[in-house]
């Protein structure tokens, strides 16, 4: 009986969220949460970028964790986000509110309007990811609570993300190059998608990733030069954007490895997002000792990871001449977060 009676306590709030949700969603009252101009910030919005293969999905599984959020998971992504972004990466500065890929994320957070893809496809209306992230913007953004926005690829629009998408720093992730080029290779990822994004997108500008992208032909190189010269491009622009005065929180994988629980409570503070009150599971759930390594074959993620040991793997998996060439290829734009390797 009294457990009975426990289940029935939990139910009946369940059930009156569920009931809130629904009549909240029917109404268009997520359009009057924020201003309608295009150079002010949303409200209640948390960004969580990086390159991809860098962190950015347990960084967003973990902040999903805090109470009262939901996820957002990679409307930029042009395969399986929002219809209307048409680059990788785009570069989106603070003067871009009005672009095309600004638009459709700002009119989605705000309506929970926006067609969403599958392997480049329009989904259908019925489709369950279209009706959850629908539901999710419209039943609970009007509540209070937090979208936790997970995308790599927004790495490059730090400037329109602090003028007109969040009034919170986003969250950064990066890894390591000789990681980083380590994910790619178990993965046989080739990273020719980004670099034919950064070319087509001149190279946003930037001398320094110009004279990288034109040493060689980097989507026709092999994983490990491809991967190192991507990882240079990428992270070259994010110091460019720093540098412009962009706002962010840098969280280095490695030092998430160390000692996970207290980057995350940082994380949680610079968010404006209370922590779960059982972090610490939550943390070893995901990162401890009892996790594997390097998951077997080329699963996409696997978030239970060792990421104690999982952050020097590298050093082990890849030869001394990968790790040279990386090495290579990725300095002087290493220095700045990896000195010395």
């Amino acid at each position: 009986m009294p457990g009975a009676i426990a289940k029935v306590r939990h139910a009946v709030p369940s059930a009156v969220k569920r009931m809130a949700v629904r009549v909240v969603g029917a109404l268009p009252v997520c359009a009057l949460l924020d201003s309608p101009g295009l150079d002010k910030p949303l409200r209640n919005v948390v960004v969580v970028t990086g390159p991809h293969r860098s962190g950015t999905t347990i960084m967003g599984r973990l902040l999903e964790h805090a109470p009262r959020t939901f996820l957002v998971h990679e409307p930029f992504n042009p395969d399986w986000g929002l219809q209307g972004v048409s680059h990788r990466y785009p570069y989106l500065r603070s003067v871009d509110t009005g672009s095309a890929p600004a638009r459709t994320l700002r009119r989605f957070l705000t309506t929970g309007q926006g067609q969403w893809m599958g392997h480049g496809q329009p989904l259908p209306a019925n489709h369950k990811r279209m009706r959850a992230n629908r539901a999710n913007v419209r039943g609970l953004r009007p509540l209070g609570y937090v979208a936790i926005v997970k995308d790599p690829f927004l790495l490059m629009s730090l400037g329109w993300i602090n003028t007109a998408l969040s009034e919170r720093p986003p969250i950064v992730t990066l890894r390591h190059p000789g990681a980083w080029v380590m994910s790619l290779l178990r993965r046989s990822m080739h990273p020719r998608a980004a670099l034919r994004s950064i070319r087509e997108q001149a190279c946003y500008g930037d001398p320094v990733v110009g004279e990288l992208m034109e040493k060689h032909d980097w989507e026709n190189a092999d994983i490990v030069r491809a991967g190192a010269a991507t990882w240079a491009c990428l992270v070259r622009m994010l110091d460019v954007q720093l540098e412009a005065g962009a706002k962010a929180s840098v969280v280095r994988m490695e030092d998430f490895a160390a000692d996970p629980y207290a980057v995350m409570l940082d994380v949680y503070r610079t968010c404006g997002l209370r922590p779960p009150r059982d972090l610490r599971r939550v943390v070893d759930h995901y990162t401890g000792s009892q996790n594997v390594v390097i998951p077997a074959g080329r699963v996409l993620h696997e978030l239970r990871r060792d990421s104690a040991s999982l952050a020097n793997a590298w050093r082990d998996r890849l030869d001394d001449d990968q790790q040279r060439t990386i090495r290579e290829i990725t300095e002087p734009v290493a220095d700045r977060w990896y000195p010395a390797w």
